[in-house]
């Protein structure tokens, strides 16, 4: 995920935050001429390049300076772009403040920096200088680049999300499963009924196209690697982006390495996850193994095991899955017979994309206003530390005693245990400052 954005924004405004802890994403490459290429984030990375010519290098600075500039500013500049392909955009001569990219500045800025999961000329310029501008904005809040990643893995969202609604006095369920919808006699949703029997009523319930009758719209490759060595050396959690046609397939291949530091794995082990669009013929194993063949010794992957130790400098895989993830959409004849107070949302089945994150909040946020337009998304609670340092809300009672109670003594701010900043990013303790 950014390190900017309205994802963050929010989690920090409504104290999701503080229970969740962060890591930057170290390194960041691109599969370009066989070999990782990595992603330039700052300027002495731009000049310590040896991939790119020094006519390269002022280019891609140029570039940089050029989407840094108050969007604002150039906003009546690119009006003339609005409808250009973002790959003709980087190549053509634009606005006098830009400088057309070569090939190889092409392949970072469309693949490593916008992520494109299209075909090139799919994304329109406004789509691609945005994500570019992110990209460009997030580079050193925290980190050498852009990104950053949970401790513990994507699950501490949830995790983090079920702790604030407690204290809301909102309730999860666990180790239940949809079984049935009750309407009753005005065609409303009155309530559903659990995998164990259990009925529940409600006034509203919302839901994905799993539970309903729906079509599989994309079909998503993804396999899991457990090495005991890195993709490259002396690094500890990485992003590789092959672009597509890669290896003859047409849509981009995300790989994501994560370690001990992001508590993932055990010490000197390494989980490295690869993803991509496939088609409905396909196989995961089919769309994934020529990246892991280029990427990892893949030899405990087929019968060839004849290497000896030290031919094959490559991560030798120690185990792996491969497994297809579905996302699914409503037939238009099923969305019509719907409830009213029946609300479908969508899925989301590639998670490791960054952009994801603020699709599925814009998302979030619209279904609120529809159900709550009265009520603000996701607020910022009043909160006090408790004794075990917890964060805590404050309740309209409490607040009235304390301003009646002014002779009191105001107990301490708690404090907050102390971290080496190495270790872990507080996102809140950044957006104070």
């Amino acid at each position: 995920m950014f390190s900017v954005g309205p994802w963050v924004d929010s989690l920090v405004r409504c104290a999701i935050s503080c229970y969740v802890q962060f890591k930057t994403i170290a390194d960041t490459f691109v599969y370009m001429d066989g070999e990782s290429r990595e992603i330039p984030c700052s300027k002495s990375d731009v000049f310590r390049n040896k991939y790119l010519s020094l006519l390269e290098k002022r280019q891609l600075m140029k570039f940089f300076a050029f989407c840094m500039r108050p969007p604002a500013e150039l906003a009546g500049e690119l009006a003339e772009y609005a409808s250009m392909p973002y790959v003709e955009f980087l190549t053509k001569s634009g606005p006098k403040s830009f400088c057309p990219l070569g090939s190889k500045l092409v392949s970072f800025v469309l693949h490593g920096i916008a992520q494109v999961g299209q075909e090139d000329s799919a994304i329109l310029t406004p789509d691609g200088l945005s994500r570019t501008m992110q990209y460009a904005r997030a580079i050193g809040r925290f980190g050498p680049t852009p990104y950053i990643f949970p401790l513990y893995g994507l699950s501490e969202f949830p995790q983090a999300f079920a702790r604030a609604c407690a204290v809301k006095g909102g309730y999860y369920v666990l180790r239940r499963n949809l079984s049935e919808y009750v309407v009753d006699n005005t065609g409303k949703l009155s309530g559903v009924v659990c995998s164990v029997g259990q009925s529940l009523t409600c006034e509203h319930v919302i839901t994905t196209p799993t539970y309903l009758p729906s079509v599989v719209t994309k079909r998503i490759a993804r396999c899991v690697c457990i090495t005991a060595s890195p993709l490259q050396p002396d690094t500890t959690n990485l992003s590789v982006v092959l672009p597509p046609r890669t290896f003859g397939h047409p849509y981009p291949i995300d790989v994501l390495q994560l370690s001990q530091s992001l508590a993932i794995t055990t010490d000197g082990y390494y989980m490295i996850h690869l993803s991509s669009v496939m088609d409905a013929d396909q196989t995961a194993e089919e769309v994934l193994r020529p990246a892991i063949a280029a990427l990892l010794n893949d030899s405990v992957l087929t019968e060839e095991r004849t290497l000896l130790k030290g031919e094959d400098d490559r991560p030798s895989i120690l185990s792996a899955v491969f497994f297809t993830l579905e996302q699914r959409a409503l037939e238009e004849t099923t969305r019509e017979q719907l409830p009213s107070n029946l609300i479908v949302c969508q899925e989301f089945a590639q998670p490791s994309s960054a952009w994801s994150y603020g699709c599925a909040l814009q998302e979030a946020e619209e279904l609120f206003k529809r159900l709550c337009p009265d009520k603000p998304f996701l607020p910022e609670p009043e909160r006090r530390p408790d004794d075990e340092g917890e964060e805590v809300e404050v309740t309209a009672d409490e607040k009235k005693e304390a301003e009646v109670t002014t002779d009191e003594k105001t107990p301490p701010s708690a404090q907050s245990e102390s971290k080496d900043p190495s270790d872990s990013t507080s996102v809140e303790e950044d957006q104070q400052q």
